[in-house]
């Protein structure tokens, strides 16, 4: 949370968070989950790298699936998630 409300006093139009639910609390989570929302709610873009697909689909307006550094499937979070290919990746076949 400090290191996000250091990134927030230069008031950015985009805010880039890697990995940002690795380690916390799960109560930590669910109140950052809430802080992103809200600050995307109000104007600010949010780019998210994160590997917990269940936390991004709870967040995310738009996903983005990279693969070999190529993006190769985009669209609604949820609906990714019944895409082969993520699945194949997340689920492992």
């Amino acid at each position: 949370m400090l290191a996000i409300g250091r990134g927030l006093v230069a008031k950015p139009r985009i805010v880039l968070l890697n990995e940002p639910f690795i380690g916390l609390a799960p109560l930590v989570v669910e109140e950052l989950i809430r802080v992103i929302g809200d600050l995307n709610a109000n104007g600010l873009s949010i780019f998210l790298v994160e590997q917990n697909a269940r936390l991004v689909t709870m967040v995310a307006r738009k996903g983005y699936v990279p693969e070999a550094g190529r993006v190769v499937l985009e669209g609604d979070p949820k609906a990714l998630m019944n895409e082969g290919l993520v699945q194949q990746a997340f689920l492992g076949g």
